[in-house]
């Protein structure tokens, strides 16, 4: 019980400096000191309690494992991107989330789509997978379809790598082909599939349309869109939100064959604005006023 009295103490002063952030920049020093110390606690003898956090009205909760929840635990984090899932989804919306990690957009859209909607998650790397399954199960989500596996533009495997530079964070694994000369950071070979495949055999051999894809794959993203151009064609009211890392012009070319404009976040957060497809988030809008998601 000392222990998780100190933790509560903690807690207490972290909320405070998201509260003030002015006051956390200040002490910018100090406070990643104090986080850090946070987070050994949480992580280590109170790692018996999840963390939870409350979005779109929603109580969400994750195990104390990984780097996605030591993220949103210590301070804002892709708090522009949640706010657009959580305002763009709704219920019984189909949505897929690729490249889940632990499942934070998973069980985000999982509570936002209620029992009348779907979500399937994909993440290839099976450590990171055993914590979505963990928190999808702490969170009761009943309209979760997790998948252990890789989307690209075939059906094989492929050599899943961490970050050389920083082996501890999980959300950096990207996947690459066999032929590649393996890296020293390589982890693990993965099955991968198309998304027409997997989403024809979910839909019992036709496509349906998908409301919302969520993409974050590490520089996979066209493998990913090439492997689903089925899928994009039935999906008539498709938004999509995606991190953009590589194949910037191949990528755009892609979604403006396929009738999509792209936006990106202005400079403070508050609206969208047109844009080409750049590093970093990259929302795409098809058949839908630009000003219908500001």
């Amino acid at each position: 019980m000392r222990t998780r009295g100190i933790g509560i103490v903690f807690s207490t002063v972290r909320n405070f400096g998201n509260r003030y952030p002015t006051i956390r920049t200040a002490f910018r020093p100090i406070w990643q000191q104090v986080t850090g110390l946070l987070w050994t606690l949480r992580s280590g003898p109170l790692s018996r309690w999840p963390i939870s956090f409350k979005e779109g009205g929603h109580t969400i909760s994750m195990v104390t494992k990984g780097q996605i929840a030591k993220c949103v635990w210590q301070g804002p984090f892709e708090e522009r991107e949640r706010e657009l899932v959580t305002r763009e989804i709704q219920p019984g919306m189909r949505v897929l989330n690729i490249g889940a990690n632990t499942g934070l957009y998973t069980i985000i859209a999982s509570r936002l789509v209620g029992l009348d909607g779907i979500v399937h998650a994909f993440e290839p790397s099976s450590r990171n997978f055993a914590l979505l399954e963990e928190n999808v199960k702490l969170n009761g989500c009943r309209n979760v379809v997790a998948n252990n596996i890789a989307l690209a533009d075939f059906q094989g495997q492929l050599s899943l790598n961490g970050d050389s530079l920083h082996p501890e964070f999980d959300g950096h694994f990207y996947v690459r082909p066999l032929t590649e000369t393996p890296t020293p950071a390589a982890i693990e070979v993965v099955s991968c599939t198309t998304l027409d495949k997997y989403w024809s055999d979910a839909c019992g051999g036709e496509i349906t349309p998908v409301d919302f894809i969520i993409i974050d794959v590490e520089g996979a993203e066209l493998s990913v869109f090439l492997g689903a151009q089925q899928t994009v064609v039935a999906s008539t009211n498709l938004t999509m939100i995606m991190e953009c890392s590589s194949d910037l012009p191949e990528i755009t070319l892609f979604l403006k064959e396929f009738g999509f404009l792209c936006f990106r976040f202005d400079s403070d957060g508050s609206q969208l604005i047109p844009s080409e497809v750049k590093q970093g988030t990259v929302i795409a809008l098809r058949k839908k006023a630009p000003d219908a998601i500001q």
